[in-house]
């Protein structure tokens, strides 16, 4: 082997490793991306389903009552306060969730990709 190959072969090792870090990021991404598509679609179908829900239950607290607009109102009220009552006092609760549900995705998401690059499927962090 001479000197003068050798910072080819480096550099063509060096174009193949940024090819392999840049297709590794690429499906990381639409991975991730995929699976916050279908979390969202699920949150919008339970958005829907609870509006749907809160729209029963006023008009059964308007009929109830006897006055629609007096049960949408109770039951506007009612969620006002449970609003409220999160925002003031367990607001922090949700951003840990949020965080520590993004994490452990993305954790998740590694140690995938790193299995998948271990054909022998040894788990080498085993002591």
């Amino acid at each position: 082997m001479s000197f003068q190959k050798l910072p080819a072969e480096i550099r063509a090792y060096l174009e193949k490793r940024l090819e392999l870090f840049s297709l590794t990021m690429s499906e990381r991404a639409s991975r991730l991306f995929a699976k916050a598509l279908s979390k969202g679609i699920g949150l919008v179908m339970l958005a829907i389903a609870s509006v749907l829900i809160l729209i029963s239950v006023s008009l059964a607290v308007g009929d109830l009552i006897g006055n629609y607009a007096l049960g949408f109102l109770i039951v506007a009220v009612f969620i006002l306060l449970i609003g409220f009552y999160l925002y003031k006092f367990k607001s922090n609760v949700f951003e840990n969730l949020i965080y520590h549900r993004i994490s452990k995705t993305i954790i998740k998401s590694m140690n995938e990709d790193e299995l998948a690059d271990d054909p022998a499927g040894d788990d080498h962090t085993k002591v």
